[in-house]
């Protein structure tokens, strides 16, 4: 996994994490006019329940890869980009 790559997850996953929350307390019944719904709320949970493990398998690659990136970084040397003044210009 690319530190990039890495971000956008960890992103989508906070996402996630948010919007079943909030799919939890409308379907608790906190809304005028809306009832308990209990089918909707207990998947609401299962979806948190999965994003915060995925969360944690997230935070676990970052820790493990963080190594790798810093050393593929160093790798590459300084950003050769024509579209940057005095990098890479001819």
């Amino acid at each position: 996994m690319t530190r990039g790559s890495f971000r956008f997850t960890y992103w989508a996953v906070i996402v996630q994490i948010i919007l079943s929350v909030i799919l939890m307390l409308l379907n608790v019944g906190i809304v005028p006019g809306r009832e308990w719904e209990p089918v909707a709320f207990f998947l609401a949970a299962a979806l948190f329940l999965v994003d915060l493990i995925f969360l944690g398998r997230l935070l676990r690659v970052r820790r493990n890869d963080k190594p790798f990136w810093n050393e593929e970084e160093a790798s590459q040397g300084p950003i050769n980009c024509p579209a940057l003044p005095g990098k890479g210009w001819p």
